[in-house]
């Protein structure tokens, strides 16, 4: 049969080739032999892997679980910094705005270079085994400057578009020389803090001025951030309101300056509180001059509080910071506007006291020498320096701020460092601090969450590495049954 129908045939015997009717000659062959780039094409593959996740859906959903750790690590701190930031920032826009832009008469400007190299320097220097004392100036690098708060500047402010600036408001030290009448008897009435200071005849009471409105259509200051309680919002500058704390509370050394009786802490109606008055006594009818050249304060009190040329102060209303505030600006007290403060100055620009003050180069009240620094805030205190001891810049937001800050800048330029006007941004610096431990926490979570991506990828190589060695078991149980079933074949053959 093998003649009859094969090509070739081959006779073995032994295991040796005994004839061949076709016996293979070696031939030149073109040498055409090149390796093909091979490759699956896109849709077998993506077949092949989805029905290898069918098929291995515990070990996919472990792979993809191990890979996410790390991912939903990073996307968690992400999400917890940016939702930080926005809280920083609504913080900025609702309560930091309210921080006012203060500038004062004087200032320090610290020399950040200097302090920081003397700060490396003391480290280096901690616990000396040195038997000596060294001394040290902590003012060495600070500079003290003056500013000269000048009509111009205060002008200048003032000017500023009330878009961007919704109030200002001023700190004098002028003294207010008060007399109350109180069933009949006239006790005098001190005021300090807040602006103003004490005659030293009687108890201290609280006291601030509220800022001037630059665009009044929105409300007064006392409107937009107090609740009236009960009489009415003063109109003129001779209108006071008593201001309370959101627990209706005053010190009681303040409701006893103002003559009321708080024996046994007892609540005083608002009513006995409204209408209120003081005589608002000037210079000339409240000091005398001695036959030394000095001034002491009168002791006639009937006479001075019946003087035509008093001022009637009167308290109109009690107001309360509203809920929603968050920055209570008036301490609790009397609370004026600085209109008044003016007026003061105005009368006593021209009294006896102060003229004789500018003059005297010794103190006019006890004649011992006086510095020039003391005799102009003694002056100030009489009302014969029209200088605001601080003022208070409130801008509109967070974001107008720096329109102002820029402002301020442009005012200096070109400017002698003597006549330039340095101002304090309490809301830059409270941002400061919060934008460091802000910095401080966001790198501590994201070094945990980098631990967690690292975590996350050794367990994918991990995961990796099982699933190659299991599939190279399987491969080798496969080519085994391969091989198994071809023999099988070709013995059944």
């Amino acid at each position: 049969m093998a003649e009859e129908y094969a090509d070739r045939t081959v006779r073995f015997q032994d295991g040796k080739i005994i004839d061949d009717s076709h016996p293979h000659e070696e031939r030149p062959k073109p040498d055409s032999f090149s390796l093909k780039k091979t490759s699956m094409n896109f849709l077998t593959a993506l077949g092949l892997s989805f029905n290898n996740i069918r098929t291995k859906k515990g070990r996919t959903i472990l792979t993809g679980f191990a890979s996410s750790i790390g991912i939903i690590g990073i996307a968690l701190i992400l999400a917890l910094s940016t939702g930080f930031q926005d809280q920083i920032d609504e913080f900025q826009s609702d309560m930091l705005a309210e921080f006012p832009i203060i500038v004062t008469q004087s200032t320090s400007e610290v020399d950040r270079d200097a302090i920081r190299s003397e700060a490396q320097i003391s480290q280096e220097n901690l616990f000396p085994d040195v038997q000596v004392v060294f001394p040290h100036d902590p003012a060495a690098n600070r500079a003290v400057h003056r500013n000269i708060i000048t009509d111009e500047f205060v002008d200048f402010v003032s000017s500023i578009d009330p878009t961007y600036v919704s109030s200002i408001g001023f700190t004098r030290i002028v003294n207010m020389n008060l007399l109350r009448n109180v069933g009949g008897n006239i006790i005098p009435i001190s005021f300090s803090g807040g602006g103003s200071g004490g005659n030293g005849m009687g108890p201290d009471i609280g006291i601030s001025s509220y800022p001037t409105m630059l665009d009044m259509s929105r409300g007064t200051f006392l409107e937009r951030n107090y609740d009236l309680l009960a009489g009415e919002q003063p109109q003129n500058p001779t209108e006071l309101v008593l201001v309370v704390d959101s627990q209706n509370r005053i010190d009681f050394n303040t409701l006893n300056a103002l003559g009321f009786s708080t024996e046994n802490l007892n609540a005083i109606n608002f009513d006995d509180i409204i209408g209120t008055e003081f005589q608002l006594i000037g210079n000339d009818d409240y000091f005398i001059e001695t036959e030394f050249g000095t001034f002491m304060p009168n002791r006639d009190f009937a006479t001075m509080y019946n003087s035509p040329n008093n001022i009637t102060l009167t308290i109109v209303g009690i107001v309360r910071q509203q809920p929603d505030v968050s920055l209570a600006m008036l301490s609790p007290g009397i609370a004026y506007s600085d209109d008044l403060s003016t007026m003061i100055i105005n009368m006593a620009m021209d009294s006896r006291i102060v003229a004789a003050g500018r003059e005297a180069d010794f103190n006019i009240m006890t004649l011992e020498p006086i510095t020039e620094e003391a005799r102009e805030t003694m002056l100030s205190f009489l009302g014969g320096n029209a200088e605001p001891m601080m003022m208070m810049i409130y801008p509109q937001g967070f974001s107008e701020k720096e329109v102002v800050i820029n402002l301020l800048d442009e005012f200096n330029a070109g400017r002698a460092d003597e006549d330039m006007i340095f101002y304090t941004d309490l809301a830059d610096m409270v941002v400061g601090m919060v934008g460091g431990i802000i910095d401080g926490i966001t790198l501590v979570l994201i070094a945990f969450a980098a631990t967690s991506l690292v975590v996350s990828f050794i367990m994918i190589a991990i995961i990796t590495y099982i699933s190659v060695l299991e599939r190279t078991k399987e491969i080798g149980i496969l080519r085994g049954c391969i091989f198994s079933r071809v023999n099988g074949n070709n013995l059944h053959k």
